[in-house]
């Protein structure tokens, strides 16, 4: 699911990924925004495809706004 937000008041489409193990954003977003970039210890990412990226840099405490639309959806029922 997408929906439409800001992050650091930029305009943004946010992937909502219940799955996720983290947060992310691509680096040239986070110049573009002014993000304060720092290095961190690489951490190890693997992908839903199995690969896996390595990434040493992080954003903290960034401000993220979900501007709120009523969305229709269709739910597949499983059985748990």
């Amino acid at each position: 699911m997408t929906v439409q937000g800001k992050i650091s008041d930029a305009p943004v489409t946010l992937l909502i990924d219940s799955g996720a193990s983290a947060n992310f954003v691509a680096r040239n977003f986070a110049k573009r925004a002014g993000l304060p970039v720092k290095f961190t210890a690489a951490q190890h990412i693997r992908l839903a495809d199995k690969r896996e990226l390595v990434s040493n840099e992080i954003v903290r405490n960034v401000k993220v706004t979900i501007l709120i639309n009523l969305t229709m959806l269709i739910l597949f029922v499983f059985q748990n």
